[in-house]
């Protein structure tokens, strides 16, 4: 099994950094924290949820003007990605919902926070809602300060980002976007069909206030893909190599993508342990290292 292994494993694709998850529940809203997936990734869907304005602030980013000296302020990048805009200052911006997949395109940041409104905001209002989240503590819900808002999002170095909602459809359709990008990447060069992220899946994951990590560290099994998934943090790993980690030869459950039928779904660590177990120890297997295999009892 290892040779055949060996022979496929060149194919499929290996990352450092894992697939994470983290949900809550609030009294009239939803969060989740969601790495590694980038705010840009998700533009075209929150436009499908957002109100009409998107009011942008807090945004840190490496766009430097050499001329001036300086970076480039918020209006000034809005001006360059030839974005519409209504300006409270250089550095508080809103723009229409379809217009962020716009300003995203090629511009990287560190910071950039949003929540929607369905009306700009008088520059009171506006200034309110900035202070009232500026001085939250970050664990409670942001939309219940902020009058007349579905979505907020505080994005973080263009991979990672939390979103409140008070839409758990959006949730849902966000981390079926995740669940995609992992398959798509994974086994691009083996399999160009369409990808079945059911809803069945998706409440899997959504443990209230429990992380959820997935390593991109697949491994292909006869017509299956399978990774790794942990209800716990996990320390990320420069070199892969976790086999200190507590709980790491044993899995809770594992992500499985059949290649024949599409279908994602998780199976609990009993069905999967009834013919095969996780290594702990890294291996090199076709030229790759730093990745589990599974190997036979």
């Amino acid at each position: 099994m290892e040779n055949e292994f060996a022979l496929r494993a060149n194919k499929l694709h290996y990352s450092d950094f894992p697939l994470e998850f983290q949900y809550k529940k609030f009294k009239n809203s939803f969060g989740l924290y969601i790495s590694a997936l980038s705010l840009k990734e998700v533009s075209d869907i929150i436009n499908t949820f957002a109100f009409p304005n998107l009011n942008i602030f807090g945004v840190d980013h490496d766009w430097y003007d050499p001329e001036l000296n300086a970076y480039d302020t918020l209006r000034d990048v809005a001006l360059s990605q030839n974005v519409p805009f209504h300006a409270y200052d250089n550095e508080n911006i809103v723009i229409a919902r379809e217009h962020l997949p716009n300003l995203l395109d090629g511009f990287c940041h560190f910071n950039f926070h949003f929540y929607d409104s369905p009306y700009i905001l008088e520059e009171i209002e506006y200034i309110q809602n900035n202070h009232y989240i500026s001085n939250s503590d970050g664990q409670g819900s942001i939309l219940e300060g902020i009058n007349d808002s579905s979505i907020w999002i505080d994005s973080h170095d263009d991979c990672y980002f939390y979103i409140e909602t008070k839409s758990q459809s959006l949730l849902e359709t966000i981390t079926a976007k995740a669940f995609d990008s992992l398959c798509r990447v994974t086994v691009e060069s083996i399999f160009n069909e369409p990808i079945k992220i059911t809803q069945k899946l998706i409440k899997q994951i959504f443990v209230e206030n429990k992380p959820v990590t997935i390593l991109q560290v697949p491994v292909l099994l006869n017509e299956n893909v399978i990774w790794p998934i942990f209800f716990q943090d996990f320390p990320w790993s420069s070199n892969g190599d976790l086999s200190h980690v507590e709980g790491f030869e044993k899995p809770e459950s594992y992500l499985v993508l059949d290649l024949k039928s599409g279908e994602c779904t998780i199976e609990n660590n009993d069905l999967i342990h009834e013919n095969y177990r996780c290594s702990s120890k890294n291996k090199t297997v076709a030229g790759k290292s730093n990745f589990i295999i599974f190997t036979k009892d």
